[in-house]
């Protein structure tokens, strides 16, 4: 077995293993690959390498030496090609034949939007974060030239926001037989694979975290958002419906250039059929694609709108239980990701090591916040029927 670390597809040190592998092996004679038994090998080795080895010893002992490798047990070339066998029939050889294995195909995951859409990253943070922050102002009154009386004094008031680090972990496996058997980078396919599951639940807890549990608080759950009810078991939007969104924030001194919406997959259908309120516009979706605009991202009422499976299609409304999916709206910016540190992989080789399988656990300190929550606003209940 070679050592993972060095059997990796697409860097260029594979391939000159690999031409050493096929120099080793034309060196040898007919006679000789016709001799290598892997039964004998295996026999060798269960008598804890007693014995001169045979062939079989010569071989794995070149192998170490052009590959600069060592190893307990003994390196068995995997391309002998024996008299007689050829890769026509199976049972000629043709099961013998090595699959090759390309780039693992991975699994089709949702999209992670947040910080795609202008989310604040705070990195290598090391204590609890605190934003100041003023929740009312100074304010005066007109008076006569002689009122009399003295005019109320009146502060500017503050408050404070703070940010706290909440795990994430992941922990998995993988086993040493797949390690082995793969020409795929197995090992840094999984640590890739706990990087995109770490990603995924920052962004889905940006989006609609609980704020228990050790969960972030998300933009959906965060009190103060501006809200957009379309009716007592929900309905479907109407181009009024989002242009309240837009109102909603406006009214509350919040809006900003770069706003964006963000919304399902099944609602961005939904709103490719629906008409512009004026009579005039009425054919053009509601949702649309402008020419030369960058491909997955579309207009909706004027500004930049995505769409998410991480966004909530399963909300529940009214007596009917009705199934409706979210609309968010906002100034995307003013969302805080704050990390502690950066995502730790911790890889253990002993703890399931009579299962022959190697424990991979990952770690991540995380917060999200909202600096102004007045720049987001929310539809909760739009349906699509």
């Amino acid at each position: 077995m070679f050592p993972s670390n060095r059997w990796q597809p697409g860097r260029p040190e594979i391939q000159e293993h690999a031409h050493r592998i096929d120099a080793l092996l034309a060196d040898l004679s007919r006679k000789e690959k016709q001799d290598f038994s892997v039964a004998r090998a295996l026999l060798h080795l269960a008598n804890d390498g007693r014995g001169e080895g045979g062939i079989e010893a010569e071989v794995s002992a070149e192998i170490c030496k052009r590959l600069g490798v060592t190893t307990a047990g003994m390196f068995i070339p995997t391309r002998l090609n024996a008299a007689g066998l050829d890769t026509k029939t199976g049972a000629a050889g043709g099961y013998t034949t090595a699959t090759e294995v390309r780039d693992i195909i991975e699994l089709l995951r949702n999209k992670t939007r947040v910080i795609q859409m202008g989310a604040t990253v705070l990195s290598g943070l090391q204590g609890n974060v605190q934003f100041p922050t003023q929740t009312s102002a100074a304010s005066g009154a007109w008076v006569a030239q002689n009122p009399g009386s003295d005019v109320s004094a009146s502060d500017a008031a503050f408050g404070v926001k703070t940010l706290s680090p909440k795990t994430y972990q992941a922990t998995t496996s993988f086993s040493r037989q797949m390690l082995a058997q793969s020409s795929a980078d197995v090992e840094n396919f999984v640590r890739n694979d706990l990087a995109i599951a770490h990603a995924l639940a920052i962004d889905l807890a940006a989006i609609n975290g609980s704020g228990t549990a050790n969960q972030p608080k998300g933009i959906l759950q965060t009190a103060g958002i501006g809200s957009v009810a379309l009716g007592t078991d929900g309905a479907v939007p109407t181009a009024a419906s989002i242009v309240d969104l837009e109102t909603a924030i406006a009214a509350a001194n919040a809006d900003e250039s770069g706003m964006k919406f963000l919304t399902t997959p099944g609602m961005r259908g939904k709103l490719r059929k629906i008409g512009r309120m004026d009579s005039v516009y009425a054919s053009i979706p509601l949702w649309d694609s402008p020419s030369g605009a960058t491909p997955g991202i579309g207009n909706l009422n004027g500004y930049d709108a995505l769409v998410s499976n991480q966004v909530p299609s399963t909300l529940v409304k009214g007596a009917s239980g009705a199934v409706c999916h979210a609309i968010i709206f906002g100034y995307w910016p003013s969302l805080l990701i704050a990390e502690w540190g950066v995502l730790e992989l911790v890889v253990d080789p002993y703890a399931l090591k009579r299962q022959a399988m190697i424990e991979c656990t990952s770690f991540q300190l995380v917060d999200v916040g909202i600096r102004q929550v007045a720049q987001f606003a929310a539809i909760a209940d739009a349906k699509l029927s």
